[in-house]
């Protein structure tokens, strides 16, 4: 029987995921096969898939009393999101348990059954998800910035030589 290696865990060990803050979160398609559009004059053009995943991660808030989103961006290959849960009406860590979890989860499979159901592609993410617990002020900001002017990195990266 072959062995398998280990997955390396995504999560932060001990980290209580149902806790209020701000959450930078990165989902990205398999393969990084770029379905949602692309960069022309340092701008997002997004594609019919493009406006799809936009249209959902506009929706977010609709759907849990508890979470906005500080900003998003939908990219050729991923999608980046600062995700905030609040607290509300005192409610217990362990209905929130897992929700960032939960919401990409949601989020994945609310955008391909839509994309699925109206184009004839077959549409994947890659497994899981990335995510970084945004813990003050400064490191809010960087990020924010970072999801702002991702088309700049983009077409720097996509000019540097591949081995």
């Amino acid at each position: 029987m072959k062995k398998l290696n280990k997955r390396k865990k995504n999560r932060l060990q001990n980290y209580n995921y149902s806790n209020t803050g701000y959450y930078y979160i990165t989902i990205c398609t398999k393969n990084f096969v770029e379905y949602f559009g692309e960069i022309s004059n340092e701008i997002m053009e997004l594609n019919e898939l493009g406006k799809i995943a936009d249209s959902k991660c506009r929706e977010i808030p609709n759907h849990y009393d508890n979470i906005e989103i500080e900003i998003y961006k939908v990219m050729p290959n991923h999608i980046h999101l600062i995700i905030i849960l609040k607290k509300i009406n005192n409610e217990t860590e362990k209905k929130q348990y897992g929700l960032i979890s939960t919401v990409m989860k949601s989020l994945k499979g609310i955008i391909t059954k839509e994309i699925r159901k109206s184009f004839d592609i077959p549409f994947e993410w890659q497994r899981s998800f990335y995510d970084h617990i945004v813990r003050n002020e400064k490191s809010l900001h960087r990020i924010s910035s970072y999801i702002k002017h991702n088309e700049l990195k983009w077409l720097f990266e996509s000019n540097i030589p591949r081995n």
